[in-house]
């Protein structure tokens, strides 16, 4: 967020996705913005992308754009997730509010399946490692596929006949939930 409608201007704070901006004021190339704590600055209008309306396949689309960001333990930001930090972020683009932990996210989510290989795109896989707290979360891509933060986002798979086949994955899945009711791709 910049001072003023320059492009050389002074940075006077970071915005990240998922960052709350109103738009109070705009011109053609460049919008005012203020955030949550009152404070106003600049954005070109080109940095932003409106997103598009909610369907699991724009949902997977979004969350896909975070390929390759690195694991951070609590991280919730597009410099660095944690796995619940990740699937907590991409929904609260949608306008969708989960809770922060897996454990909180498995709680709340709606129960679809025990087989790891019926997840639609958009619903959750968790996991728990000692059988009983759960301690991972991922996006289902379908046909077994996970997108998750593990030592960055990348896509592993529950299907043992695939490359990426995660074997500890398997081992430790609990359950496929959602917060995506019965919505269509």
């Amino acid at each position: 967020i910049l001072e003023a409608p320059q492009p050389y201007s002074p940075v006077i704070r970071d915005a990240v996705a998922g960052s709350y901006l109103e738009i109070i004021a705009e011109t053609e190339d460049w919008f005012k913005v203020q955030l949550p704590d009152g404070m106003t600055g600049w954005i070109p209008a080109s940095a932003f992308t409106p997103m598009p309306p909610l369907s699991r396949d724009a949902l997977i689309r979004t969350a896909r754009l975070f390929m390759g960001v690195p694991y951070i333990w609590a991280g919730k930001t597009g410099k660095g997730l944690d796995c619940s930090g990740f699937t907590q972020m991409v929904h609260k683009l949608y306008g969708i509010r989960l809770r922060r932990d897996a454990r909180m996210q498995f709680e709340d989510a709606a129960p679809v399946s025990k087989d790891p290989l019926d997840g639609q795109p958009g619903d959750l896989l968790f996991f728990a490692e000692n059988g009983e707290r759960i301690t991972h979360v991922g996006f289902a891509l379908g046909k077994g596929k996970i997108l998750h933060a593990r030592g960055m986002v990348r896509v592993n798979s529950l299907n043992q006949s695939d490359a990426d086949f995660a074997p500890d994955l398997r081992r430790h899945f609990v359950e496929i939930r959602t917060f995506l009711g019965s919505l269509s791709s």
